[in-house]
């Protein structure tokens, strides 16, 4: 008769070995128990899904577990790369829509799926859709039109504005919408033209000043926006890093004095000038200026205006003396800023190393100043945020990050990581794992392995899953 079936974690941790020694029971009906005082605290529901949801096993032993009563197990095991397509058809029309939102996260959909699922009831495995790296352009047209059309909010129109396949269309029009994270399209590596068009002609100042400071923009787009009618748009074109000689030398010129204030062609004494303007504006962007002297950024760092203070402290031609002045007179948003400025002096970084709170050890993690024997020692750190900074420091050593790759925090922001694993971390699929996906979309590798994964590549074979690297024995009798 069916019944219950302790199974710990750890039990999980070698799963071909516990499909071969549990085969019967699981194929007989037992159910997984969890939540249970006989189990250790670590053996929670949460624990066990995400287990299942990862894990290297069989894809019978997830067709058993696919079967499973409760709709969280089935939605996890709906997620695992491992999971047979067949089971994926069977989960994309579960009863239950988190099971079917599960199935959408499932890494290798083919577009089939995925199209039957973006016609789902419920926003929430829409939204998935969405996110999957290998939706159709056509698709994510549609999902756009149904949410513009519904003129409601929905989370699934950001995800689409920093999706890598989003077609024109879809970005001329999501161009003009503000999210809570600001203007998104105007941020990605590569526009249209007619996107960048519709920006110029009808954007608002600030998704204007957005794509100003956009590195990847054209210096001829610069060009143009270096005679936009706003100082803020301005000001972002000699932010940009860019920007042409000649165009910062047309700025050199500019009417508004905060432009150039914001200009890092500017002279040191037109700099010291442009401070008697006693403007709040133009004494920020001074100070932010990596041409001002370092007698001006010392003297700016002993005002009472905290916005100077806080330009000051990010600064990379701010001299230690002056960093260090900041760190003991300003607050806690000043301080981050010195720990992240490349010129924060050695002894600060190795105190805050040492801080009791992660993130002040993440902040020093992720400075590329930071001494190679102090981001040797960050490296052995037990929290994962302080794990996933150290991999995002541009200056981090070739084997330290291959080191990192064994500590899945550092997997997706670490340039080092696997295409097919890349391509996995950036499936959304719930909140928690927003800011993971933006990190892989930022990854300098991620371009790499968007070419090496094809699976998304409509009328190419339906990928297999990845074959689990636990060898196949017989079952113990």
């Amino acid at each position: 008769m069916p019944g219950e079936l302790l199974v710990r974690c750890q039990d999980l941790e070698e799963p071909g070995s516990f499909y071969r020694a549990y085969r019967r029971r699981l194929q007989a009906g037992f159910r997984f128990v969890y939540d249970d005082p006989r189990l250790g605290e670590g053996d929670t529901l949460d624990a066990l899904l995400t287990r299942i949801r990862h894990m290297e096993t069989p894809p019978e032993f997830l067709t058993l577990i696919a079967r499973d009563p409760n709709p969280r197990i089935r939605a996890a095991a709906a997620g695992n790369a491992f999971l047979a397509l067949d089971d994926l058809d069977r989960l994309a029309v579960d009863p239950t829509p988190a099971v079917r939102r599960g199935a959408a996260a499932y890494p290798w959909a083919p577009p089939g799926v995925l199209r039957v699922l973006a016609q789902d009831s419920d926003d929430s495995v829409r939204e998935q859709v969405a996110a999957h790296l290998a939706t159709p352009p056509d698709v994510l047209f549609a999902l756009t039109r149904q949410a513009i059309g519904r003129n409601v909010g929905t989370d699934w129109l950001a995800v689409i504005a920093e999706h890598p396949r989003a077609p024109e269309p879809v970005l001329s029009v999501l161009a003009l919408v503000p999210f809570r994270e600001g203007w998104l399209v105007a941020r990605r590596r590569e526009l249209p033209q007619v996107t960048v068009n519709q920006i110029l002609d009808l954007g608002p100042d600030r998704c204007r000043a957005d794509l100003a400071r956009n590195p990847a923009v054209a210096p001829a787009i610069l060009d143009r926006l270096a005679r936009d009618s706003a100082p803020v748009v301005r000001m972002n074109v000699c932010h940009n890093p860019s920007t042409s000689e000649d165009t910062l030398t047309l700025l050199l010129r500019d009417p508004d004095p905060a432009v150039r204030a914001a200009n890092p062609r500017c002279t040191p004494l037109e700099l010291t000038r442009l401070i008697d303007v006693r403007s709040r504006v133009v004494t920020e962007q001074v100070a932010g200026n990596p041409a001002a002297p370092s007698q001006l950024l010392d003297r700016l760092a002993r005002t009472w205006d905290s916005d100077a203070h806080a330009a000051v402290a990010a600064n990379p031609s701010t001299p230690p003396q002056t960093i260090r002045h900041l760190y003991r007179a300003g607050g806690d948003q000043v301080r981050r800023l010195c720990l992240e400025n490349p010129s924060c002096p050695e002894d600060l970084l190795r105190t805050r190393a040492s801080a009791q709170a992660p993130h002040w050890r993440a902040v020093v993690a992720a400075n590329p100043g930071a001494p190679i024997d102090l981001l040797h020692k960050l490296a052995t750190d037990p929290a994962p945020e302080v794990l996933g900074a150290l991999a995002r420091n541009p200056a981090l050593p070739g084997s330290l990050q291959r080191r990192l790759l064994r500590e899945s925090a550092s997997l997706p922001a670490n340039p080092l990581t696997p295409p097919e694993i890349l391509w996995q971390l950036a499936i959304y699929e719930n909140d928690d794992n927003y800011a993971q996906r933006r990190q892989v979309l930022a990854n300098p590798g991620f371009a790499q392995a968007y070419e090496v994964v094809t699976s998304w590549r409509e009328g190419a074979p339906e990928p297999a899953p990845p074959p689990p690297s636990t060898a196949d024995e017989e079952e113990p009798s």
